[in-house]
């Protein structure tokens, strides 16, 4: 897919030194920095979900917790030394 975009000339000075110390041509740089910028827009969380505020009258999480029984034993402990 092609696109023209049109930049300020000191915008396209610094596209293409910074194009030359990464080794890589403008075009490339341009779509490296999309993609960067797409996949932070997309991995944001929408307002509906930053927005929602919980459900009243339903139980804490930590309200179950009591109901667990202990480990047996801890599974990241060492029981040989680490050589």
């Amino acid at each position: 897919m092609h696109f023209n975009i049109y930049i300020n000339d000191h915008l396209g000075s610094q596209l293409i030194s910074t194009a030359e110390k990464q080794g890589i041509t403008r075009n490339r740089l341009i779509c490296k920095a999309l993609q960067e910028f797409v996949k932070k827009e997309n991995s944001e969380w929408p307002d509906i979900i930053m927005q929602f505020q919980g459900i009243p009258d339903f139980p804490a999480f930590e309200e179950s917790r009591g109901e667990l029984l202990p480990a047996q034993e801890d599974p990241f402990e060492w029981t040989t030394p680490i050589r």
